[in-house]
Parts: structure tokens; sequence; C-alpha cells
């Protein structure tokens, strides 16, 4: 509560779905729990897909909205780059209405090179930076300094959407190791590397069978093609979603993940395998070594000897399937311990939001 025991109202701003890519779907997720906690947040929102007009026309509703009376808070889903300034148009009010600020941050990109925006919003002592993992926060503060405001950490893991009752019970024991791949099938999010890692796995004498899901790139659709035909041990089978998505986790033994994406942040397909207890192997990229390791997984430094643990686990896993069995459970156990302390954090972001703590 504040002092005079009146909740805030909360002001929304963010990148909201069309078009649906993994901020947006947090962003739309996150105002789905403010409304369900019945705080009623007035939404502004912004991003590619609003016109000029109407965005003069909700930034104009905004300031109104800011400067009626009583105590309020805002939050802003945070975009990279050039759009950091816009959201700024919505910070820097608030912050002078002395308003309570929560500044989510989704992405890695200006982290990995210093942004004038961002810099500014560290050195801000009223804003609050809601970040993934601590991996996130250790990297605003060695790029920015330490930072003025409080620091929550949420994972997307308390804005998943959970399996459906029964979706992912235990998995049949398979004669083949079953290996996946769940990603936009880009260069960058992995998929060469993946059946560079289970060529090196058959090198070895040990059969095993490569399931990869989702859309394909145009710009790889030639070389995928011919990558394919070469490897009859390995099927496409196209995007899936909703039911098909968690009966393809289902058949799954491990999910594959050397992503090489520089941007890479807190991939909803590791939380998703790990909750079928399905144990991930990937390349340290954004949140991934904390998602996933010590019990659900491994996840180590891009490189050849970080692709030659990948393939050496998975050699472990095929000639030990107890041991597997073992790493499935754990995996399933991680997740659980991860999301209950993840809706845990969700819960009390929410009551300081709303002022009722």
């Amino acid at each position: 509560m504040t002092s005079a025991g009146i909740h805030r109202r909360v002001l929304f701003v963010g990148t909201l779905p069309p078009p649906v890519h993994g901020f947006s779907l947090m962003t739309e997720r996150m105002l789905g729990e403010l409304r369900q906690a019945e705080c009623s947040p007035e939404v502004f929102k912004v991003g590619p897909g609003v016109k000029p007009l109407e965005f003069l026309g909700a930034y104009l509703r905004f300031l109104g909205k800011l400067l009626r009376p009583g105590p309020v808070s805002l939050y802003v889903g945070l975009s990279s780059g050039l759009r950091q300034w816009v959201e700024l148009l919505f910070i820097l009010p608030a912050l002078a209405r002395r308003a309570s600020v929560f500044a989510h941050h989704h992405t890695f990109l200006y982290l990995q090179a210093r942004h004038r925006a961002t810099s500014l919003l560290a050195r801000m002592p009223l804003v609050n930076h809601v970040v993934l993992c601590d991996c996130m926060t250790q990297g605003l503060t060695e790029r920015y300094g330490r930072l003025a405001g409080p620091v929550h950490v949420l994972s997307n893991a308390a804005l998943l959407e959970a399996p459906a009752p029964n979706a992912c019970g235990e998995s049949a024991q398979r004669q083949i190791l079953r290996v996946g791949f769940l990603a936009n099938i880009t260069t960058e999010k992995g998929v060469f590397e993946y059946l560079s890692i289970l060529d090196k796995v058959l090198e070895s004498g040990q059969a095993i069978e490569g399931v990869i899901a989702g859309p394909v790139d145009p710009a790889v659709a030639d070389r995928f093609g011919q990558a394919l035909a070469d490897r009859p041990h390995v099927r496409h089978i196209g995007p899936v979603y909703g039911d098909d998505k968690w009966r393809y986790l289902q058949s799954l033994d491990v999910m594959l993940f050397p992503t090489m994406y520089a941007n890479e942040a807190e991939p909803v397909v590791a939380h998703e395998a790990l909750a079928c207890g399905v144990p991930v192997l990937a390349y340290e990229r954004g949140c991934l070594a904390e998602m996933i390791s010590p019990d659900g997984g491994l996840a180590v430094p891009q490189g050849d000897q970080g692709r030659g643990r990948l393939v050496q686990q998975l050699l472990d896993w095929v000639r030990d399937p107890h041991a597997l069995a073992g790493a499935k459970r754990r995996a399933r156990a991680r997740h659980l311990d991860h999301l209950r302390g993840a809706r845990e954090s969700l819960r009390s972001l929410l009551a300081e939001m709303q002022g009722a703590r």
C-alpha cells in the first residue's frame, strides 16, 4: 500500500501483437497477469505496427492519465535500439511526476554494445529494472556501471503457457536416442551446428535420430533441404503449435539447441522442453546457463571444446539409458523449482507495481 492506503494506478506501455514474436508475446502475457491481478491497467501500445497519428493520440491520452491525481506506476516493456528513445518519452514525464517506473528488459542487444538511452535509464534512481536472469543483471552492470534503481529478477517462465494436463507425462523408452531441435530454421539459431553435432555422434558408431521442428527461413531453404537429403536419420516436421508442440516435445529424449544468435535472451523452447522432462543441451547464450544448469542438461561455451562436450553427453546417454532417465527426472524437477521461484517473483513484482507492499 501507499502511505494513504490507496493502490497505485498502473499505466502500461509496450509492444503488443501483431506482429507475434517473443517480445510482443511476453509483453502481452505481462499485461494479462496485471489484468488477472485486477488492477485494470491503462494500455498504451507502441511498436512498429502503430501509425504516427495513432501514436500521437495514445501519447496525449497517456499524458492526460499521468496527470490525474493519485499514486501511479508505469510499466514499460523495453525495446532495443532506437525504440528506447520513444519509450523514454513516456518514462521521463512519469519520473517528473514521481511515478514508480518499471522498465522490463527483454534483450541482450544493448548489453553487447553501449546504448545511450539505456545508459540514461541506468542512472535514474526511480527506475526499477526488471531483468530475465542474474546474467542479465551482471551484463547491465558491466556495460553501464552500477544501476541506480532497484533490480527485480523475473524469468519468462512465470509468463509462459503451461502444458495441457497430462501433455508431458513419462516418455516411452526408445531403442534409438531421439534428439530434437525447435526454432526458426536459420544459421544463427544453430540448425547446421545441430546437424554437425549429430554427425559426430554417428561417426562414433552410435545410432541416433534427429527430429527438427520450426519454419524454414527462405535464405537457408536450399542448403537445409540438401542437408536433410544427405542425412536420412534426420527429418523435418515443419512448424508445431499448441497441442502439436507439446506432443512433439513429449516424443523427444533430448533437446539440442546450439544457438549462435548473438542476442539470445531466455528462449521459450528451453523452458518448454524442461517442462516436459526433456534435458536441454545448449551453448551459453543469454540466460541459458541459468535455465539449464546444473540439473536440466548442459550449457557450454560455443566452440570446438564446447561442441565436443555436447557430443560426449549425447554419447553417454546413448550408452546409458538409466543415466538418461535420471536426467529427464532432474530436468522436470529443475523446471518446477524454477517455475515456483518465478511465480513468486511475479507475485511480488505485481504487488509492488500496485503499491500493495
